[in-house]
């Protein structure tokens, strides 16, 4: 991993129309909120979503942690491909499946999770069926040490993962899928020739940039950590006056 360059708004000629664009949501086309739900889709970014997808042929897709029917409430564009789940439950072209079955070591840890909040006021437990997101981000700072250790601890079993993200941890099966499943099955189903411009945010977005092949595109938002992103953006709000211009 290195350090990402800049990111010149000119490697992006011309991909509107012979290019593919992967988009995580939470951090990346939108400012991370307090909650989950809270969380706010601003009308100009749909309906530059919306013309990207015009002008590409429909290769547009967002990639996300969110379940599924949360990314329908949140970017209600049938054209717009959706994958959920960290690429367990996707829509493309009306079609819904699911890739990979709820984890029985999900099921095992629910009834634990569930109670931390009592222990830890500030805690918020999303459960997703296929993933399981823990918010710490309310928690108060003399307990979030205590409050990561239990985490840790409920989630130690050997068929789960246990990742950490900005002000969360992610919960998931082992064998379940990623986003570097998501982007391989997106790039078949757009053809192997199309490049992808693959746009990231946090820890759970490195194996979507894993999976980019050399003529591909990563993209980091904000963040300045070591990353296999080439390029990066200082913020969501680029990004979205980004694709904005791209459309114009």
């Amino acid at each position: 991993m290195s350090s990402p360059s800049p990111l010149s708004p000119r490697l992006l000629d011309g991909w509107s129309r012979q290019g593919g664009w992967v988009f995580d949501l939470d951090g990346t086309l939108l400012d991370i909120a307090p909650r989950p739900d809270a969380v706010e889709v601003p009308p100009s970014l749909l309906s530059s979503l919306s013309q990207l997808s015009n002008l590409s042929a429909g290769r547009v897709a967002i990639v996300s942690g969110r379940a599924l029917a949360d990314l329908v409430h949140l970017i209600p564009l049938p054209s717009i491909a959706l994958v959920g789940n960290h690429g367990a439950e996707r829509r493309i072209n009306g079609h819904v499946n699911s890739v990979s079955p709820p984890s029985e070591g999900l099921n095992a840890i629910r009834s634990q999770l569930n109670q931390l909040p009592t222990t830890f006021p500030g805690l918020v437990v999303e459960d997703k069926d296929w993933t399981i997101s823990v918010h710490v981000r309310h928690v108060a700072e003399h307990r979030l040490g205590a409050c990561e250790a239990a985490i840790r601890d409920i989630a130690s079993r050997p068929d789960l993962y246990l990742r950490a993200a900005k002000a969360c941890w992610e919960i998931g099966p082992k064998s379940g899928a990623s986003k570097g499943d998501a982007v391989r099955w997106l790039s078949e189903h757009w053809g192997t020739d199309i490049r992808l411009a693959i746009f990231g945010d946090d820890v759970t977005d490195e194996d979507a940039f894993h999976a980019a092949r050399p003529h591909d595109l990563t993209v980091i938002i904000g963040s300045r950590r070591p990353t296999q992103a080439k390029f990066s953006l200082p913020s969501p709000d680029t990004l979205r006056r980004l694709i904005k211009t791209t459309v114009s």
